[in-house]
Order: structure tokens, then C-alpha cells, then sequence
């Protein structure tokens, strides 16, 4: 029980956290903002994966992505569904 507690809790911080909100783009287009958080990765994977998921099989263009660069790895994706 205690390892299994143990690779769930290691799932957990090296997966991070990924959510979104509906916006306004520059442009006056909806769009999406996400915000990624991933602890030990510079991955953009769980920022594309929310993208697939909101946008389903639409798809989607990235408008802007930007990284801050410390050590949470916190990402920002706009994207507009096609």
C-alpha cells in the first residue's frame, strides 16, 4: 500500500497541473488560454494534450506560447479552435 501511495504521489508532481480558461484574442477571436505547470520537465506535451482536448477533432492553431523559465516551468498557450 505505502509504494503504491508512493508512485501515485511521483505521478502526481512529475505530471503537474494543466488548466485553461475562455478568452478573447488580440484579433476579438475566442480563444483559449492554457497555462501548464510541469515540475522536473520542460515538456510542452500536457500544454498540446489540453489543446487536443478542448478543441477535440476541430483542431486548433497555436497563436502565442511563452515559458517564464524557473524552476516550476510555468507555460502559457493561446490557441484558437479551428
Amino acid at each position: 500500500m505505502k509504494t503504491l501511495f508512493c508512485f501515485a504521489l511521483c505521478l502526481v508532481l512529475l505530471g503537474g497541473c494543466t488548466n485553461y480558461k475562455q478568452t478573447h484574442l488580440d484579433t476579438g477571436e475566442v480563444g483559449y488560454s492554457i497555462q501548464c505547470n510541469s515540475l522536473g520537465s520542460s515538456s510542452w506535451n500536457a500544454c498540446y494534450v489540453m489543446a487536443g482536448d478542448i478543441c477535440g477533432n476541430r483542431g486548433y492553431d497555436v497563436v502565442s506560447k511563452d515559458s517564464d523559465g524557473s524552476e516550476r516551468y510555468t507555460k502559457h498557450l493561446w490557441i484558437r479552435c479551428n
